[in-house]
C-alpha cells in the first residue's frame, strides 16, 4: 500500500477512506474491491489525483487477490486508521466513532462492521431527514440493500475457515455470533444443525443451537426447500438413539419441534419413551416436566402412562428437590383422580417445611370440595409445624380456616405470629387477626418490636390501635379525659 486518499481534505469522524497501492508491472495506482468475507476480489485503478491526498505514516503493505484486504476511516477525532478490514470490524463499534456522527454516515459505518441491528436504526433515523415525497422509495431502497448485505455477509462469517467455516475448533462460537448477528438465514440453518445434530460439541452450546434452529424453522428469512430437508432430518434424528443417548439436545430439540408444529403423533410419542429412559437419572432437568407437561397436554390417551411415570419418579425422589419440582407440576393437574391420588400420597408422606408441600395442599383443598375435609387435619399439622417462613403459610392458613372453628384456628396464628420472621409481608395480616381477639404479653411485645421498626407504614397504625383498644391503661386515660 502506497498511502490514501478521501473525498475531502478535512476529516471528519465515521468517513472512510480509500487505500491505495502501486504495482511493479504498472503505471496506473489501485484500490482494492473488497468482497463480504473482507477480502481483496480484485485491484481497479483509480485515478488518486482526483482526490486529496490524506497525510499519514503507514507500514508497506504487499497485498493479492485474496489476502485480507485494507480498511481506512476517521476516528472521532478526525485522525486516520488503517488496518485489516477482518481486524477492524471486530474491534470497532458505532459508538466509537462519537455521537455526532450523522445518520447517513453511520450507515456506511454499520455496513462495514456488519451491524445490522443499528443499521436499521441508521436508516429509520436518516430517512426522517428527507422530504417526505421521496422518503418512502429511498427507505424500500436502503432496507433491500441492506437485506442483500445481511445474507452476503452471513456467508462470509468465519470465511478463513475456508468454505466450511463453521467446521473445527471454535465453529460453534463462530456460529453463535453470527446467528446473533444476522438471525435466520439459510445457510445459518443448514450449518447450525450440523453443529446441534451431527458432532460431539459442547453439549450445552449444542442444545442451545438445537433449540435456535428448530425455533427458527418458521421464519420467513428461510426457504421453503431448506425448511423441508431440514425438517426431514430432525425427524429422523428425533426417532434415531439420541433420545436415550443425547439427551439434552434431544430435549430442547423435541420441545421447539413440538411447539412449532413440525412433528407428527408418531414423534411426539417419542416423549414417553424419553420419560422412562431418563426417570431413574439422578436428577431430573427442568426439561423433562417440560415434555411431561406437554405431552399431558397434548393428548388424554396419554394420560393414565403419564400418570405411572409420575408416580414411579415421586417414589424414587421423594422430598428431594426433583421431587418438589414435580409436586408443583402435578398440582397443576389434581382434577385428575389419579393425579390428585399421588399428588395425595405424596403430600401424607412428605410434610416437611416447604412452598411445595403448600402449593400441593392448596390444589387439592380448592379442586376436592366434596373432600376436602379429609384434608384439614393434614393442613393443621402443618400450620402448626412450618417454620414461620413461608408466604404460602396465609394461604394454607386461610383455606383450612373454612373448615375449622376459630377457637382451633387462632391459637395456632398466634404461635406462629411469635416464631415467624417478622419481616414477611403477611406477618403484620397475621398479627392484626391474632390481635383482634386477644392479646397476651409476650404477644404484645413482638407486635410493639414491628410497629417501632416500621413507625410510618399503614399496617403499624393498624397494629398500634389494636394494641391501645387492649391496653388498661390506655383506657384509663381515655376515661380521665374531661
Amino acid at each position: 500500500m502506497r498511502g490514501i486518499v478521501g473525498i475531502h481534505a478535512r476529516l471528519e469522524p465515521g468517513a472512510f477512506l480509500i487505500p491505495y497501492f502501486v504495482s511493479k508491472t504498472s503505471n496506473y495506482t489501485f484500490a482494492q474491491e473488497l468482497g463480504a468475507d473482507r477480502r481483496v476480489k480484485a485491484f481497479k485503478p483509480i485515478e488518486v489525483d482526483r482526490f486529496s491526498f490524506i497525510e499519514v505514516v503507514t507500514q508497506t503493505t504487499e497485498l493479492h487477490v485474496g489476502d485480507p484486504g485494507m480498511i481506512a476511516f476517521a476516528d472521532r477525532e478526525g485522525t486516520p486508521v488503517v488496518g485489516f478490514a477482518q481486524e477492524l470490524q471486530v474491534t470497532w463499534k458505532v459508538s466509537d466513532f462519537g455521537s455526532n456522527v450523522s445518520a447517513f454516515r453511520r450507515i456506511d459505518i454499520c455496513y462495514f462492521l456488519q451491524d445490522f441491528k443499528g443499521l436499521e436504526a441508521a436508516i429509520n433515523d436518516a430517512a426522517r431527514t428527507l422530504h417526505p415525497q421521496v422518503r418512502r422509495s429511498w427507505t424500500r431502497m436502503e432496507r433491500t440493500a441492506a437485506a442483500r448485505a445481511r445474507i452476503a455477509g452471513v456467508h462470509a462469517v468465519g470465511a478463513a475457515g475456508g468454505q466450511d467455516s463453521f467446521n473445527g475448533e471454535g465453529g460453534i462460537d463462530r456460529w453463535l455470533e453470527a446467528w446473533k448477528k444476522f438471525g435466520p438465514t439459510d445457510r445459518l440453518l443448514v450449518e447450525g444443525f450440523k453443529l446441534a445434530f451431527e458432532t460431539d460439541g459442547n453439549v450445552g452450546n449444542r442444545a442451545r443451537i438445537a433449540s435456535s434452529v428448530v425455533f427458527a424453522m418458521r421464519a420467513r428469512s428461510i426457504s421453503t426447500r431448506v425448511r423441508d430437508e431440514i425438517t426431514s432430518k430432525l425427524r429422523a434424528w428425533l426417532a434415531g438413539p439420541a433420545v436415550v443417548g443425547d439427551r439434552s439436545v434431544w430435549s430442547k430439540a423435541w420441545l421447539a419441534a413440538l411447539k412449532q408444529d413440525l412433528i407428527a403423533y408418531g414423534t411426539i410419542r417419542l416423549g414417553m419413551d424419553y420419560l422412562k429412559a431418563t426417570q431413574s437419572d439422578r436428577h431430573l432437568g427442568a426439561n423433562w416436566n417440560r415434555i411431561w407437561k406437554a405431552m399431558w397436554l397434548h393428548s388424554d390417551g396419554w394420560h393414565d402412562e403419564l400418570t405411572d411415570v409420575a408416580a414411579d419418579a415421586l417414589d424414587r425422589y421423594g422430598a428431594t428437590s426433583t421431587g418438589r419440582r414435580l409436586i408443583t407440576l402435578l398440582s397443576e393437574m389434581v382434577d385428575d383422580h389419579s393425579i390428585s391420588f399421588i399428588v395425595r400420597q405424596w403430600m401424607t408422606g412428605n410434610q416437611q417445611s416447604n412452598s411445595h408441600w403448600g402449593t400441593a395442599f392448596l390444589a387439592l383443598i380448592r379442586a376436592e370440595s366434596t373432600e376436602a375435609r379429609s384434608l384439614v387435619d393434614v393442613g393443621l399439622q402443618w400450620l402448626r409445624s412450618e417454620e414461620g417462613k413461608l408466604k404460602i403459610w396465609a394461604d394454607v392458613y386461610e383455606e383450612v380456616s373454612r373448615y375449622q372453628e376459630e377457637s382451633v384456628m387462632l391459637p395456632i396464628a398466634r404461635d406462629w405470629v411469635l416464631r415467624s420472621n417478622m419481616e414477611m409481608r403477611i406477618w403484620p395480616k397475621i398479627a392484626a387477626k391474632v390481635l383482634r381477639s386477644s392479646v397476651d404479653n409476650r404477644l404484645r411485645e413482638r407486635v410493639r418490636q414491628w410497629t417501632e421498626a416500621h413507625p410510618s407504614s399503614e399496617e403499624s397504625w393498624e397494629l398500634q390501635l389494636l394494641l391501645d383498644d387492649d391496653d388498661p391503661q390506655m383506657g384509663a386515660d381515655v376515661r380521665s379525659l374531661p
